[in-house]
């Protein structure tokens, strides 16, 4: 039986559903701001799909040349309206903010703020309300 969304609890700790953001992740598109997106949990993916791989400590687009980017800060809230799984609702959704790097093969280094929220339902990771702000 499937817990309501009025009286869901964490089918799992913050430090465990992070754990579950972690690893190499295969989209679809680059997103643009606003528009969300979600990844599959793959080691290899697909020629029109983007690699982004999630570190504890940042994160890197593979395809997107030279994109690297470092946690700034981040928080945590508990959705109790998101799917965790077939079964239960409720998942962890953090928000995070990173400085980012594209280091081009040719062309200028650019410096990016980024922010968004980041959550996994039903082993999907889904990205949503993308920022970036290019700094000069």
């Amino acid at each position: 039986m499937a817990t309501s969304a009025a009286h869901a609890r964490p089918e799992l700790s913050k430090t465990e559903s992070w754990k579950l953001t972690l690893g190499t992740w295969c989209v679809g598109d680059h997103p643009n701001d606003n528009e969300a997106y979600v990844g599959i949990a793959r080691d290899q993916c697909g020629e029109n799909e983007a690699t982004l791989v999630i570190g504890e400590n940042g994160y890197t687009w593979e395809r997107d040349e030279g994109l690297s980017c470092r946690y700034s800060s981040g928080k945590a809230r508990f959705d109790p309206t998101i799917a965790a799984s077939t079964k239960t609702v409720g998942v962890w959704v953090f928000h995070i903010v990173a400085a980012c790097v594209r280091k081009p093969l040719e062309g200028v280094v650019r410096k990016y703020t980024h922010s968004f929220d980041m959550y996994v339902s039903n082993g999907t990771l889904w990205i949503e309300n993308l920022r970036s702000d290019k700094k000069p």
